[in-house]
């Protein structure tokens, strides 16, 4: 088979996948150089065509002899990103998505949907107001205006008494949220396919220029939410996706476009995922869920006397005494036809031996999502034929978790959690 130029192809996560008769171009190689550099995709340009690897990265990425869409197999689909997204709060999407959407448009992709609920999510700023501050500001003026800067007066105005430099405070719009909804708008620009998507948000852009400068050479913080701005909320969860998500290679900041890829990091997104349901499921009552628990001992630096490296399993189940304790760890990898990589129960096995307590031998869970019938992998940790400690793999369907952890009703996917845990 032969693709024609321009194909669009979907792959699923973690797989391979071959592309006969498509080679990379010049500017297309910056983007996939910088792609396999951060660890998102894998692309070879091989004498037959590209070989693909992706990774826990979805999204897509656009060529110039493809696109390439990476789909959330593991979940089931884009509707189950969204809920997901949702659920974890990071942006309030399902209100703006008909109960049945399955975000498909013609034309579209991952990204014109984010894009596009940006666009939307900066409509309703603007309906409740876009907020200014007041915001240290340095200018050239005819009067004086706060304090006279008289270094650079000295400088570039010796002897002038007509112009003055000025250090003043202004209110104005150029405040953190809006550069970064200008910022997200502008990065939209352009690189949406859908065309009605592409309209909404080249008009907000074009609001947005208007109403605040950023240089986007200057790195932003992530604004703090009060009661004042908290109509941005999300708006600025969106921009901070799109900002965060896209990769643009090396030539494109010399104005010529040699590839793009808006990608979203699902091991990320699943650990806070795991992390939540795993708070939700077991009883609070004397007992403790703690998050990237850092344990600085285990490795020891025997020449340096001090510690080589932090062990820090996703979620730590502790007692209130101390005496019980239990690392989970969440793998957002296709372990239901794989079994567990050797580098994950390794991870795994110092887990359970340096850190699991309280019961007759050492346990570390391991937690996936299962896109078909869950099934577990047990994995045991042997010195002499002595069971030293238990690695229990167990995958649950995110969409199933999913709705009944929104509906607080026990099922299934819930009690096959709790009995892996056995807490």
């Amino acid at each position: 088979m032969t693709l024609s130029v321009a194909a669009d192809v979907s792959v699923g996560e973690w797989t391979t996948t071959h592309l006969p008769g498509i080679h990379l171009t010049h500017a297309d190689r910056g983007l996939a150089k910088l792609l396999h550099e951060l660890g998102r995709l894998a692309i070879y340009d091989l004498q037959e065509g590209l070989r693909i690897e992706s990774r826990g990265w979805i999204g897509v990425v656009r060529l110039e002899g493809c696109t390439i869409r990476i789909e959330p197999n593991l979940i089931d689909g884009h509707r189950n990103l969204v809920r997901l997204l949702d659920y974890l709060q990071w942006i309030d999407l399902m209100k703006r998505l008909p109960s049945a959407a399955s975000f498909e448009a013609e034309g579209g992709d991952l990204f014109d949907l984010i894009a596009w609920l940006m666009a939307s999510a900066c409509e309703d700023v603007l309906r409740a107001g876009v907020n200014a501050d007041y915001m240290p500001q340095h200018d050239e003026l005819t009067v004086l205006r706060g304090r006279v800067d008289l270094k650079a007066q000295a400088l570039r105005l010796w002897g002038r008494v007509d112009r003055l430099q000025c250090d003043f405070e202004d209110r104005v719009r150029d405040i953190p949220e809006n550069r970064w909804l200008r910022r997200g708008l502008r990065v939209a620009r352009g690189r949406v396919r859908n065309a009605g998507v592409a309209f909404l948000v080249r008009r907000m852009c074009t609001t947005w220029d208007e109403l605040c400068q950023d240089d986007p050479t200057e790195s932003l913080e992530r604004v703090p939410l009060t009661r004042i701005n908290a109509h941005y909320r999300q708006a600025l969860e969106l921009a901070y996706l799109i900002v965060g998500g896209v990769t643009v290679s090396d030539v494109f900041h010399h104005g010529s476009v040699g590839g793009f890829s808006f990608l979203l990091n699902m091991p990320r997104l699943f650990e806070e995922f795991v992390s939540r349901a795993v708070e939700n499921c077991v009883p609070t009552r004397h007992l403790r869920v703690i998050r990237q628990a850092s344990e600085r001992s285990v490795l020891w630096d025997a020449e340096e006397h001090r510690s080589y490296g932090r062990v820090r399993p996703d979620l730590l189940l502790e007692s209130d005494d101390g005496v019980a304790r239990l690392p989970i760890d969440a793998k957002y990898k296709n372990y239901d036809v794989h079994k567990l990589d050797p580098g994950d129960v390794y991870q795994a096995a110092i887990y359970a031996l340096t850190l699991a307590r309280g019961a007759s031998r050492s346990k570390c869970v391991v937690i996936y999502p299962a896109a078909r019938a869950r099934r577990q992998q047990r994995v045991q940790v042997r010195v002499a034929s002595e069971v030293l400690a238990d690695i229990v793999a167990v995958g649950v369907s995110v969409p199933v978790l999913l709705d009944e952890l929104l509906m607080n009703d026990p099922g299934t996917e819930m009690r096959a959690l709790m009995d892996t845990i056995g807490w």
